[in-house]
């Protein structure tokens, strides 16, 4: 096998994607984990959430996450982290449009100091919102869905709007 082999493997006990690079002798050079990236639209009522694919290019699932209050959205969170073999979490965080913070900082910084001291290898970053609803009420509105009551659609397309910016900018930097 050539030096610069790679192979990715699906261990079938935990669904677990493994990238394996093999040296020329055939052994193990390095074995990564091949995790997927996590995008959060916190909000008192609804957390909208996006993952990427294990290999953190495309966004490949978007959902809603009903909350009661902080300490339940923290226990939802956690659970989800825990499922969904989470390598990298971005949090949305509230920017007003001057510049300003939104009335959500406090308890997102609340919430991303819990999640980092719970997952203390995940590595989690706050990326400004701003405008992320908005695109996403636009970008539903484009592909012919109707929005009406359904919030959840929103912050679950707002989380894949961060998400995919997040992607971008991680591959514009390696």
């Amino acid at each position: 096998m050539h030096p610069d082999a790679h192979m990715a493997v699906l261990c079938e006990e935990n669904c677990t994607f493994w990238n394996i690079q093999f040296d020329i002798l055939g052994w193990r050079d390095y074995i990564i984990c091949m995790t997927r990236a996590l995008a959060i639209d916190y909000g008192r009522r609804r957390i909208g959430v996006a993952f990427s694919d294990p290999g953190r290019i495309i966004v490949s699932h978007q959902e809603t996450i009903l909350i009661n209050g902080y300490k339940d959205a923290v226990r939802k969170l956690v659970d989800y982290v825990r499922k969904s073999e989470i390598g990298e979490i971005v949090i949305g965080y509230p920017y007003k449009q001057d510049g300003s913070l939104g009335p959500l900082a406090d308890e997102i910084d609340r919430l991303c100091a819990y999640l980092r001291k719970r997952f203390t290898k995940i590595p989690i970053e706050l990326l400004d919102e701003r405008y992320t609803s908005l695109l996403a009420i636009r970008y539903l509105h484009e592909s012919g869905r109707k929005v009406g009551d359904d919030k959840g659609r929103v912050d679950s397309t707002a989380a894949a709007i961060l998400l995919e910016e997040y992607i971008t900018r991680k591959r514009g930097n390696e």
